[in-house]
């Protein structure tokens, strides 16, 4: 988008200027899952090791994407 005029941009303008965020690669977000249904989906992609890991640390008060980030580093996929 070119501007027309010269005069010097204030921050609104620069705003204006910015390309449109994008949804990211994955669409448009579903429905969150139960949690347990949530881990049968994932137990497809990974060790049964990971996945007791998984439900440990979640048990301990961990999120789903904090429990997969310490397992992945612990146990791998």
């Amino acid at each position: 988008m070119k501007r027309k005029d010269k005069k010097p941009m204030m921050s609104q303008d620069y705003l204006d200027l910015a390309p449109p965020k994008s949804k990211g690669k994955r669409g448009p977000k579903v429905p969150a899952l139960s949690k347990e249904k949530q881990l049968e989906a994932h137990a497809e992609h990974h060790t049964k090791k990971h996945m007791a890991l998984m439900r440990k640390l979640m048990k301990e008060g961990k999120t789903f994407d904090e429990a997969h980030k310490a397992a992945q580093k612990k146990v791998g996929k």
